[in-house]
């Protein structure tokens, strides 16, 4: 006589549970991965951004450099997206909208990059209105681990 298939087999007391909280800790470190894999790009693009603002404050340069540095990085780059005028424009936002989020939390912090100071410069670029970005970037930033 052949064995029963596996899923019709009855579970054991208590391996409900037990898969469940396996599956948890699963979909936490899959998360956990992602973020990981987002954080160099951030970090990146926070950097960039931080080197665009203090260049045109320390050069007196304007908007236009933005232009020109876009396609520079292209042309450097051409195999990689993402440094076209508007999201150049966006790495900037990034790092100022960092300082934003923190200033209005009230608290001294470090500043630094994170997916939740990103996904402020993007809500706030959008429909949203500033104080519900600004809630939840805060709510994101307090719920990751990064500074």
């Amino acid at each position: 006589m052949a064995d029963k298939p596996t899923s019709l087999t009855p579970a054991p007391q208590g391996y409900a549970g037990w898969l469940a909280e396996l599956k948890g800790r699963i979909h936490n470190a899959q998360q956990r991965a992602a973020l990981a894999v987002n954080r160099e790009p951030v970090a990146l693009y926070w950097q960039i951004g931080r080197d665009i603002l203090t260049a045109q404050a320390d050069q007196g340069w304007g908007a236009k450099v933005i232009d020109r540095l876009a396609h520079d990085l292209r042309a450097a780059f051409p195999e990689m997206k993402g440094f076209s005028p508007r999201n150049l424009k966006y790495m900037r936002a990034l790092f100022v909208g960092r300082q934003v989020l923190l200033n209005a939390g009230g608290e001294e912090q470090t500043v630094g990059p994170d997916a939740a100071a990103f996904r402020h410069v993007l809500l706030s670029h959008g429909t949203v209105e500033r104080d519900a970005a600004l809630f939840t970037a805060s709510s994101a930033s307090a719920s990751t681990d990064t500074p």
